[in-house]
């Protein structure tokens, strides 16, 4: 799976892309300001016509490839590598999406596997994942 990357390729470019591929995740854009690495809620870029040049410091473009295999983290590092963009990745549990900090090293469709099992069988207190949940906050 691939997608070419440029200057003015947008947001929701990517996001319809990335949620095409693995319909149980998506992919949400930040910004780092201080440059520290750690994300918040009031760090996600909310527009999503803003173009990838406008909120990049470095990178360039280019084409991302990834697989079924890759890893969240994996993925995660290229966006910034590559790019010079940070996204996290975002799995549904049920009603809500989770911050897949705490399993990022599973693969993209482990936790799109993951996800669409919790679609199947009602969520109970003791299954959400505590760790991904408070994350943002």
């Amino acid at each position: 799976m691939e997608i070419k990357i440029s200057t003015t390729t947008t947001i929701e470019e990517i996001k319809s892309w990335f949620s095409a591929q693995f319909q149980q995740l998506k992919i949400e854009f930040f910004l780092d300001e201080d440059h520290d690495g750690r994300f918040s809620s009031e760090d996600m870029i909310m527009d999503n016509n803003v173009e990838i040049g406008s909120i990049r410091e470095t990178g360039s473009d280019g084409v991302l490839k990834i697989s079924r295999k890759t890893t969240v983290s994996a993925l995660e590092r290229l966006f910034q590598e590559s790019f010079g963009v940070n996204v996290e990745v975002f799995r549904r549990s049920g009603n809500l999406w989770l911050l897949t900090i705490a399993t990022d090293n599973l693969s993209l469709s482990e936790q799109n596997e993951l996800a669409a099992a919790s679609l199947k069988k009602p969520i109970h207190e003791s299954q959400i994942d505590y760790i991904d949940l408070n994350e943002l906050e």
